[in-house]
């Protein structure tokens, strides 16, 4: 469904007008988590690049069939303190046991992790170029070992494994990451340090790259 944004409110709501002049309601994400909603929302796509303190993001597939996060990015040391982390390090996705999980873009594969043990359980990792940046996508919690090898060319879209509840995990879910390297780490996202090594590193905040997330 499209139309003409004309009103965005504070939490990420916008109202859409359609051809016919109905005005319709969509809601973020982000703001769906906040009142409770289980029920996603369709987004309408954005009408023009998203553009943040001067960085083009480009509009990454979401990896799972629903699109819906359970838990953002970001400190939270009052919940993560149990394992002795500061925050979440990446976005939590509902994803039901053995959903397919795609790849958010074009890259090549550069870790399939061989243990269900560990933090991340079985786990793949995706290397990305994106506007002269690399980053590594990261999908945790399959349910077993991802099927691509080491060096393998995967397009967005593609299927890379299935979800799952291994390694450090209370249920089914998507654990997805976003790791980013070089000099070009601070335009991304104003929680990153990399000159003083401060929490999250290396760590990219992946909610600017979907559109039902920003």
């Amino acid at each position: 469904m499209c139309g003409t944004i004309v009103a965005v409110e504070e939490n990420g709501d916008i109202t859409v007008v359609t051809k016919d002049s109905q005005p319709l309601k969509y809601a973020s994400t982000l703001s769906l988590m906040k009142k409770g909603n289980d029920t996603p929302i369709p987004f309408p796509p954005p009408s023009a690049p998203y553009i943040k303190n001067g960085y083009t993001y480009p509009d990454f597939q979401w990896p799972t069939v629903t699109q819906f996060a359970t838990q953002p990015f970001g400190a939270n040391p009052r919940h993560y303190g149990q394992w002795e982390l500061p925050g979440h390090e990446g976005i939590d996705m509902r994803a039901a046991l053995n959903t397919q999980i795609s790849a958010v873009w074009d890259g090549k594969v550069v870790q399939n992790n061989p243990s269900q043990h560990g933090a991340y359980g079985w786990h793949i990792r995706i290397e990305h170029l994106i506007n002269g940046i690399r980053y590594w996508s990261v999908y945790a919690h399959f349910v077993k070992r991802s099927p691509l090898a080491v060096g393998a060319r995967v397009e967005k879209g593609q299927l890379v494994g299935n979800s799952g509840s291994t390694g450090n995990s209370t249920g089914p879910h998507l654990h997805f990451m976003l790791k980013q390297y070089g000099d070009e780490l601070k335009p991304v996202t104003d929680m990153q340090n990399p000159v003083n090594k401060l929490w999250p590193y290396n760590l990219a905040d992946p909610t600017y790259f979907f559109p039902n997330l920003r």
